[in-house]
């Protein structure tokens, strides 16, 4: 169903806060979230940048990638100033795609680069300041992963693609490793090149 106020948004347009409860999106040079029961949209920062990926934890954190070439950014879900939270290194030309894992602190996220050995998948942290995030690349990829988590707890699964191929690879959030091996789960899916973004997603049910 159509939610009002979201025309204008920049594509691929949004993401679900933690409860479920508001959508965020960037329209009109605006970071804005609705709430799926009805109102207006409600202002949070200036975003000019665009939205390339966004996260939500519970702690009213969101992290957001942007669409011109910059870093992930900070942004609290009360509404506030971004700020970034990740630094661009020679040769990278943007971080997106940002999302949670389940302790709510750190997020996976793809750092693109001119060097097609660094770009991939990566963890950040919160807590960490832009130039100590880690630069150890968790998974060569050119487009986004998510992680989905196991129902009834235990290890989950990272998701990702090769080519046009969706892969699961089991994935400790604890540890933040990824162990076993890959596992083809679905093929022909179709990917916005130009954003280096895959087009699925996954749900925290299975």
């Amino acid at each position: 169903r159509p939610l009002p106020g979201t025309e204008g948004t920049i594509l691929p347009p949004v993401a679900w806060s933690f409860d479920s409860r508001w959508v965020l999106f960037a329209a009109g040079g605006k970071l804005k979230k609705q709430d799926i029961q009805g109102g207006p949209p409600q202002y949070l920062a200036d975003f000019h940048a665009g939205m390339n990926g966004a996260g939500w934890n519970s702690d009213g954190v969101i992290v957001t990638g942007s669409a011109t070439n910059g870093p992930i950014f900070r942004v609290p879900a009360a509404g506030g100033q971004p700020t970034p939270i990740t630094a661009l290194a020679p040769g990278e030309t943007a971080h997106v795609w940002p999302q949670f894992l389940p302790d709510g602190k750190h997020f996976l996220y793809e750092r693109v680069s001119s060097d097609a050995a660094k770009t991939g998948v990566y963890i950040g942290s919160i807590d960490a300041q832009p130039n100590q995030q880690s630069m150890q690349r968790l998974l060569a990829s050119d487009r986004e992963a998510y992680y989905a988590p196991m129902p009834g707890g235990g290890t989950g699964h990272l998701i990702f693609m090769r080519g046009a191929t969706l892969i699961a690879q089991p994935f400790d959030p604890d540890k933040m490793t990824l162990s076993g091996d890959p596992t083809a789960i679905a093929d022909g899916v179709d990917s916005f090149a130009v954003r280096n973004y895959g087009l699925f997603s996954v749900s925290n049910t299975g």
